[in-house]
């Protein structure tokens, strides 16, 4: 799974949408959408090795880790920005018309 493609292509679908939505997307936005998704990529990737008889520090642990290992690989800045700086699709479909 490359973690950096995956997640700025789902930023800018989610910004599209959002766009399309007519709502007007501020980086917070893309910021507060990603955290969700690493959020799911982190879930997804510990759960098959998720061992409910490690104490909660060793579970926290092994959580942090996950989650700060894809931050990095997510490359967050890029991912926001380049989702802030997708043509708006809505944009072309009026030009077309």
């Amino acid at each position: 799974m490359d973690t950096a493609c995956d997640c700025e292509e789902i930023l800018r679908a989610d910004a599209a949408a959002m766009r399309a939505a007519g709502e007007r997307i501020t980086a917070g936005d893309m910021r507060c959408l990603l955290a969700g998704h690493v959020a799911r990529v982190a879930i997804q990737q510990l759960g098959p090795v998720w061992n409910v008889t490690y104490t909660l520090q060793e579970r926290m642990e092994l959580a942090r880790q996950s989650l700060q290992e894809i931050m990095r690989t997510a490359n967050a800045d890029t991912a926001v920005m380049s989702a802030l700086s997708a043509p708006d699709p809505t944009e072309r479909q009026m030009a077309l018309l």
